[in-house]
């Protein structure tokens, strides 16, 4: 959370940092230690779950919605380590299990999402209002989730064949100039 000096502040938020954007301005880094977290491992009753919304919000969105219900279904407190990388790639770390295990992201799903493990292709769902889950196979400890919108991916192969096609009507063009350009110097 940032926030000025001179804002009002939950007491349990503890300050992990400060800065200075311009003169004037100081800003407070304040971390929850009760967030929730980016990925943990649920019951499959939490997929179909719709969470209720908190009375002091004044709308209907995510933010709004009451997460104790998924804090009763949480299914181990295994520690997921979550990695970012360039380009919409998450890499999560955890231990390897010995059944199938349903894990949680506080991403939210569009199509477009995959996820891949050592051993091949794992299926990334929509969950809990409309957050990403993957089945986690017994054995596996490493994922890696990237986004790759169909419009993206199109976009990106239509570029290449655009740009293919480009080189090689210049170079036509090129070949064909300079052929002219010979015939008529030897007509002279």
């Amino acid at each position: 959370v940032i926030a000025a000096l001179n804002e009002p502040i939950d007491p349990s938020l503890v300050e992990v940092g400060r800065f200075i954007p311009y003169k004037g301005l100081e800003l407070i880094i304040r971390e929850n230690k009760d967030a929730w977290p980016l990925a943990t491992f649920v019951s499959d009753e939490v997929i179909k779950l719709k969470l209720l919304r908190r009375d002091s919000c004044e709308h209907e969105q995510l933010f709004c919605g009451d997460f104790s219900p998924i804090n009763e279904l949480l299914v181990s407190k295994d520690e997921i380590e979550v990695s970012h990388r360039s380009g919409g790639v998450i890499h999560l770390k955890t231990e390897p299990g010995s059944a199938v295990r349903t894990v949680l992201l506080s991403i939210y799903y569009r199509p477009g999402w995959t996820a891949k493990t050592e051993d091949g292709h794992l299926e990334v769902f929509r969950a809990v209002e409309g957050l990403i889950a993957v089945k986690l196979p017994p054995g596996i400890s490493d994922i890696t989730l990237s986004y790759k919108p169909i419009v993206r991916v199109v976009s990106l192969h239509l570029t290449w064949i655009t740009t293919v096609i480009s080189v090689v009507v210049l170079l036509f063009l090129c070949i064909s100039g300079i052929s002219k350009e010979k015939t008529i110097n030897q007509a002279v």
